[in-house]
């Protein structure tokens, strides 16, 4: 096109036959052919407006808003190149140089565009469509969106159900994709997805839905399992809610579990199952949430379920991995058996891997977190089993393996069951880390000192060594070993730093050592006394704290058992002494206090404090009595890891009182009291 053609009026150049100036990609894109680029020449055979027969068109084509129809024959050339395809679309230029259009795949359905009374209609109708004119051909997505207010196949936002939807062979590598939609069962099913029943199939992956068995008050309208799959291969069911409707038959917090749905989620390997993945579903009011049966290579991660006996069953199944699984605290979520159950009659479990389980508020006692059973009374145990992190409060043990060999357990909470069999268990309870074992396990430190522990023996290696064994009261410490003659030797062993001994037993008579309340005290040889010839007595009768936090030769730290002595006298009621104390506003003290008058039964409780920043926090407390005038052992065993057992002892040594606590706040510091009658013989055990 010249600068003068440019410059002319789309009008004038029209009618002298020609066209407004426009880009040549425009104006294919009219046609349908947008992209060609590199066109140089542009003929045709037909007329339009003014175009003369068989006249070039050596500029860009306007229709002015019509179609190009009649044309007879369309040509199209490069100055610089040969056509030799197009991008995008469905066109085509075959090998002889014509340009055809090819029909595509539709790969997204919604449910709503096809006919069906019900979802499962609707469904099965997409579904004989893809299968009849795509057959086996991968990528379809099936969309089920809220259902319309005038959708006959829905209730209100949700969808009817009335029949199972079968997945053969010839119907994998589909995705439901539900979304948030709401499904209701609105006639007795047996389930409302039944994968792989006479052959296995592949890729048959669920995303999203709420799923419903409403049924009545007698009976559940889902007669086996929610999702049924019986063969298929590398499967994904994801963020998937289903729940029985049904509601609870008795008194509060009670339900009726033979209206349960038998089972949520039904997995088993009666066509081949292998590669399936349950992650982020809830399943409410069924017997069991999930079952697997003989099933290769399952993974279920962020998992809840409930409503009946057990969360998770694992029959038969291998290579499987359970991970975050959690029961509710209402009775439609809570169960009654395990939260999960490893069982054998389809076969011994092996290789299964189970991390974080946990309950919330369990609405019943269960026998364990993780109970690994012989249901089949065949005496196959299940192997390579490997848990951790457990956490269960309404159950007797966290752990049961009195069927499993070859285990690893450890983070249980409570403790798991024993006496354990073959495997090793690493449990944690009040301040304690136990490992068991009844296979043979070398212990070494630093490589050369070694512990071997086999079925029946112990065995210390080299010459000389042995077990080093603490005496009752914590003074000494004894190296046992057996000698080339078969003699038991003893030697006691001289630790580097012992810290046992006296902290104060008041013998120097002052109190300099002490800040606080002192003028409240004073120390003198008149009875009780503990150790020595003196002790310490409150005058006042008044709240009067007192402590020390640095002058005397040792204070008790975490890690240690102390004992003080204590007495209640006419003028002070109260009885005990305070640790770890940093100043005073911050420490832990142990108190016996007078709650009723002399005259109840028990007047006295234990209490255990924290004060921290001037407040007070009680940690724990217990009923007791003791008299005036006597002397009461207080000795504390303070963990490590903040445990705090508190025993009181009468002068017989008899136990009167107990109180246990778990505190971190402080790991060491000083010693006093916070309002004692009488208080002597402070010492590390």
């Amino acid at each position: 096109m010249t600068e003068s053609e440019t410059d002319r009026s789309a009008e004038e150049q029209a009618d002298e036959g020609g066209v407004p100036p426009q880009t040549r990609r425009s104006s294919l894109a009219m046609l349908g052919l947008a992209g060609l680029g590199g066109l140089g020449l542009l003929s045709g055979t037909g007329a339009a407006k003014k175009g003369k027969s068989g006249r070039p068109w050596n500029r860009d084509v306007n229709a002015d808003g019509h179609a190009l129809s009649n044309l007879g024959s369309l040509s199209m050339g490069a100055d610089d190149a040969a056509i030799e395809g197009f991008t995008g679309g469905n066109l085509a230029v075959g090998d002889d140089g014509a340009l055809t259009a090819e029909e595509t795949a539709e790969s997204i359905h919604y449910v709503t565009n096809y006919p069906g009374e019900t979802l499962d209609e609707k469904l099965r109708t997409i579904i004989d469509h893809v299968v009849e004119n795509y057959g086996s051909q991968a990528g379809h997505r099936i969309v089920i969106p809220p259902a319309p207010a005038d959708e006959e196949a829905g209730i209100g936002a949700a969808w009817r159900f009335e029949e199972p939807v079968v997945l053969e062979n010839n119907t994998g590598k589909i995705d439901f994709d539900f979304g948030g939609t709401l499904v209701f069962a609105t006639d007795t099913i047996e389930s409302f997805f039944i994968v792989g029943p006479d052959e296995k199939t592949e890729e048959v992956n669920f995303h999203g839905g709420y799923f419903y068995a409403s049924g009545s008050h007698d009976d559940p309208n889902v007669t086996r399992s929610f999702f049924q799959v019986l063969g298929v291969g590398h499967q994904i069911i994801e963020d998937v809610y289903c729940q029985n409707l049904a509601p609870d038959t008795g008194g509060a917090g009670e339900r009726d579990e033979s209206k349960n749905v038998p089972i949520g989620i039904e997995i088993t390997a009666e066509q081949g199952t292998s590669g399936v993945l349950v992650s982020r579903c809830s399943v409410t009011g069924c017997d069991e949430a999930l079952r697997s049966e003989g099933v290769n290579g399952l993974t279920v991660e962020h998992f809840t379920g409930g409503g009946g006996d057990s969360s998770v069953v694992l029959d038969g199944c291998s290579k499987t991995t359970l991970q975050q699984v959690d029961v509710g605290s209402a009775s439609i979520q809570s169960v009654k058996r395990d939260l999960i159950r490893l069982e054998n009659d389809a076969g011994p479990n092996e290789k299964i891997r189970i991390a974080g389980v946990s309950e919330t508020n369990g609405n019943y006692v269960v026998h364990a977190g993780v109970n690994a059973v012989d249901s089949a009374n065949s005496g196959e145990k299940h192997r390579g089993i490997a848990v951790s992190d457990v956490s269960v409060v309404h159950a007797d043990y966290s752990t049961d393996m009195g069927a499993a060999l070859d285990f690893d357990q450890r983070s249980l909470t409570p403790a798991p069951a024993y006496p354990a069999p073959n495997g090793a268990t690493r449990a944690y309870s009040e301040g304690t880390q136990t490992f068991a074992t009844r296979n043979a396990h070398e212990f070494r430190v630093g490589g050369e000192a070694a512990l071997t522990i086999e079925e029946s023996d112990v065995t210390v290696a080299g010459p000389g060594n042995g077990a080093i064994l603490t005496t009752p009261d914590g003074q000494s410490r004894y190296r046992v070993r057996v000698d080339n003659d078969g003699d038991l030797v003893t030697e006691e062993v001289q630790t580097e730093e012992d810290r046992s001994g006296v902290v104060d037993s008041f013998e120097d008579g002052d109190l300099s050592e002490y800040i606080g309340s002192t003028d409240a005290y004073e120390v003198t040889s008149d009875p009780p006394v503990a150790d020595g010839d003196q002790s310490l007595k409150n005058t006042t009768g008044g709240t009067a704290i007192f402590g020390s936090t640095s002058g005397l030769p040792r204070y008790p730290q975490a890690g240690d058992t102390f004992s003080a002595n204590a007495a209640r006298t006419e003028a002070n009621p109260n009885l005990g002494v305070a640790w770890g104390m940093q100043d005073l506003q911050n420490f832990y003290f142990a108190r016996i206090y007078r709650e009723g008058s002399e005259s109840d039964a028990n007047p006295d409780r234990l209490q255990v404090y924290r004060r921290e920043g001037g407040d007070y926090t009680q940690l724990a407390k217990s009923a007791t009595s003791v008299d005036t005038g006597v002397l009461y052992e207080f000795v504390v065993d303070w963990g490590e890891t903040g445990t705090m057992d508190v025993t009181v002892r009468d002068p017989d040594g008899n136990t009167v009182a107990t109180a246990s606590a778990t505190d971190t706040t402080f790991t060491e510091g000083g010693v006093g009291a916070r309002r004692t009658g009488v208080l002597d013989d402070i010492r590390i055990l």
